[in-house]
């Protein structure tokens, strides 16, 4: 049986702290790849940092719900102030997909500027990408420039497959919330793999000022030292599972 792993960490450039816990969890822990948030003030410095990594995949995290947008006339993903909507509910009920093709093409632009070159995947903030109104628009980004995509379920996998379009076998989003992101939960997650490719989503980092408007901070830095724990490392090993990155995820 063939176990891969991808270990992806949401939210680079989400603030100095997160990023510095996604780089240390990647130097010493079982991370492999990340997701840059690109319409940030902490954004540039985070892609820099990540670019010293070679063996760190980069991949977007394309956020249609936090910071401001970056494409013009977008109206429909907008809340009052002006920043793209962290309501879900009102902007799930709202958003247009032209609107979503729009800000997901500026973000994407604005990584190649940051990076100098195309993201190793996408995926979203809060799996808006494959929100029914959102995941044909990212999918026809995807499928111009050859991207693998985050699929969210298997119906969502199902869609981005008919667009030829690669994603893992799996996603793990057990790995979570509070209660959920210790050692034994990660060994547990770990002991359990199917066969095949899966991805497990992650969210390490440090506690800083900048997350004063998130619901997730002292969380992160729970993940970040169960993802750098030698027994999840020993565990690697022990189950015979393969660390890979998005750029590894061979066409079938």
């Amino acid at each position: 049986m063939t176990r891969r792993l991808i270990v992806n960490a949401d939210d680079l450039g989400r603030s100095p702290g997160v990023t510095r816990g996604i780089l240390e969890a990647h130097r010493h822990g079982i991370v492999t790849s990340t997701t840059l948030m690109v319409n940030l003030p902490w954004s540039a410095e985070a892609a820099r940092l990540a670019l010293a990594m070679p063996a760190l995949g980069l991949g977007l995290h394309l956020s249609f719900c936090y910071g401001p947008p970056l494409a013009r006339n977008v109206d429909s993903l907008l809340g009052k102030d002006g920043n793209l909507d962290r309501d879900l509910v009102a902007l799930r009920g709202r958003a247009r997909p032209e609107d979503i093709e729009s800000e997901g093409r500026a973000q994407l632009a604005r990584f190649q500027t940051l990076t100098g070159r195309l993201p190793a995947h996408l995926d979203s903030h809060q799996h808006v990408h494959a929100w029914p109104n959102a995941a044909e628009a990212v999918a026809s980004i995807a499928r111009e420039h050859d991207l693998p995509v985050r699929a969210f379920d298997a119906g969502h996998a199902a869609l981005l497959r008919s667009h030829d379009i690669r994603c893992p076998d799996t996603f793990v989003t057990a790995y979570f919330g509070a209660g959920r992101i210790d050692v034994a939960d990660l060994l547990a997650i770990l002991r359990s793999l199917p066969a095949g490719v899966t991805e497990l989503m992650c969210h390490p980092g440090y506690d800083d000022d900048a997350l004063s408007d998130s619901s997730y901070r002292v969380e992160r830095e729970i993940e970040l030292r169960a993802l750098c724990a030698p027994e999840i490392r020993d565990a690697i090993a022990t189950e015979g599972i393969e660390l890979m990155t998005f750029e590894a995820l061979a066409r079938t």
